[in-house]
């Protein structure tokens, strides 16, 4: 049992290396993403290397009684990053509708951007809504997204492409708002 303990170490060590570094690479600027990912990616390999190692080294005491053949297992699943992820996805759901991209045009005097929102567990991520606003240009200049205002139909669509309300916005107020049954 005492062999066990040190795979659950490393174990329990891998983790909490990759928890911060987790929390810090979402919270930075997305150039510097694929370094810290690269990072966490190196310390569960060796998190994953050192337990198999640990493991083989062992073999003999930690494959005798199944109590901790079964422990040996759950402690070398715990060096990879499959709990953490289920922990996370399980913490943080995945919301139904993300947005996929915003463009921006600059027709004079005027700033137009039309945000183009999908479902998130869809095939290609299937259209949800494309939602356009306006902006003053020197609102926009000292106000940046803050300044636009809804201003135009927008039109949502179930998963199988349906539509599924139609709403009409002008100068950021409601004007009309169908639902479809």
């Amino acid at each position: 049992m005492k062999k066990l303990i040190s795979i659950a170490i490393v174990a329990i060590l891998t983790n909490l290396i990759v928890i911060p570094l987790f929390n810090y690479s979402n919270n930075i600027p997305s150039d510097e993403v694929p370094f810290w990912d690269n990072i966490i990616s190196v310390v569960w390999a060796a998190g994953i290397i050192t337990g198999l190692t640990l493991t083989i080294v062992y073999r003999k005491y930690l494959f005798k009684k199944t109590i901790v053949i079964v422990a040996t297992i759950l402690a070398l699943l715990i060096c990879t990053p499959v709990p953490f992820l289920v922990i996370y996805r399980l913490a943080n759901p995945m919301p139904d509708t993300v947005l996929d991209s915003a463009d921006y045009s600059y027709p004079p005097g005027k700033v137009h951007k039309t945000e183009h929102w999908g479902y998130s567990w869809g095939i290609d991520n299937d259209k949800y809504v494309d939602k356009k606003f306006i902006a003053d240009s020197v609102q926009f200049a000292q106000k940046q997204d803050a300044a636009f205002k809804r201003d135009s139909i927008w039109v949502y669509f179930s998963r199988m492409g349906d539509t599924i309300k139609i709403e009409k916005y002008k100068d950021d107020k409601l004007i009309s708002c169908v639902i479809k049954r």
